[in-house]
């Protein structure tokens, strides 16, 4: 979840997210529904928003993950030096590999 608030897109969405749910919080204290009532309603409007934020974002994140890059980096320089070189070709010019990048040396490799 980490790798989702440093983008920059997300983080506005879930501070957005967060505000509404002070404010909501603060509409139920004055409509006089309870301190625990109110603070229960806001914290499960604002985790179940930030758990679907989290699904959408892991949906569309066209990048790999920094520990499955490490796995596959250290499968191919056990197995097959040649790959090895190709993905860290690909990988030092922005850090991070695209899973299209990986479809397309899967499909070259096959």
């Amino acid at each position: 979840m980490l790798e989702m608030f440093q983008n920059q897109t997300m983080r506005y969405i879930s501070i957005a997210i967060g505000v509404i749910s002070i404010f909501i919080f603060l509409y139920l204290l004055k409509l006089g529904e309870g301190l625990v009532i109110s603070l229960m309603v806001a914290v499960f409007i604002c985790g179940l928003s930030l758990f679907k934020l989290k699904n959408y974002y892991e949906k569309n994140n066209p990048y790999i993950n920094a520990e499955h890059l490490a796995w596959l980096y250290g499968e191919l320089q056990e197995y097959d030096q040649d790959l090895f070189t190709t993905v860290s070709n690909l990988t030092k010019s922005t850090g991070r590999l695209e899973l299209s990048q990986l479809k397309s040396i899967r499909n070259r490799y096959r």
